[in-house]
Formats: C-alpha cells, sequence, structure tokens
C-alpha cells in the first residue's frame, strides 16, 4: 500500500523528483514527471552498468556538480522527454494489442 500511494503522488502531485536512488526514479519517468537523477558516490547494490539507459531519459548530476535545473520550469530539466513518451506510448500500444484492455 505504501509503494502504490508513493505512485499516486509522483502521479497526481509531482512537478518535479529529485532522488539518488534508482526505484524512485523509474517510476517517476513512467510516469512522465520531470526527474533528476543525483548520481551516489557509490551506487548501492553495486554499480556496474545498471544506469547507463536511464542517462538518455533524464539529467543526472554527479555529487560535486554546480546544479542548472529550473525548479519553476521543471520539464525544461527532462532532457529525454519525447523519448520516454515514445516508450510509454509504445509499451501501451504493445499491451492493447495482447491483452484483454
Amino acid at each position: 500500500k505504501y509503494a502504490f500511494n508513493l505512485l499516486l503522488i509522483y502521479a497526481k502531485r509531482a512537478k518535479l523528483v529529485i532522488t539518488s536512488r534508482l526505484h524512485s526514479a523509474l517510476p517517476a519517468i513512467a510516469l512522465g514527471v520531470p526527474t533528476v537523477f543525483v548520481k551516489p558516490a557509490k551506487l548501492p547494490g553495486g554499480g556496474g552498468n545498471r544506469l547507463a539507459g536511464i542517462y538518455d531519459l533524464i539529467t543526472v548530476y554527479e555529487p560535486d556538480q554546480e546544479w542548472t535545473i529550473d525548479p519553476g520550469n521543471p520539464s525544461r530539466n527532462q532532457k529525454g522527454l519525447h523519448m520516454a513518451d515514445r516508450n510509454r506510448a509504445a509499451f501501451w500500444s504493445y499491451l492493447k494489442k495482447r491483452s484483454s484492455f
């Protein structure tokens, strides 16, 4: 129930999500909420290349990097907004063709 309530907050009220947690960033991106990811010095659970795909969709800041986000216009911060929208539309189209929605 807690996770569902967070998704509702993201979907209905969030204008911008700033997080260093991948598990917060991904739902926000999926819901179309502008998202800024603050890359932690050490990723929990190990690093590797698991963030490679996310860099094309959102703005990523290093911990010591100067921030240039515009909280008054959060969609300007969303570097790959059009790509995320296209992926979301393709996903829903795929689901509709293969299910009883």
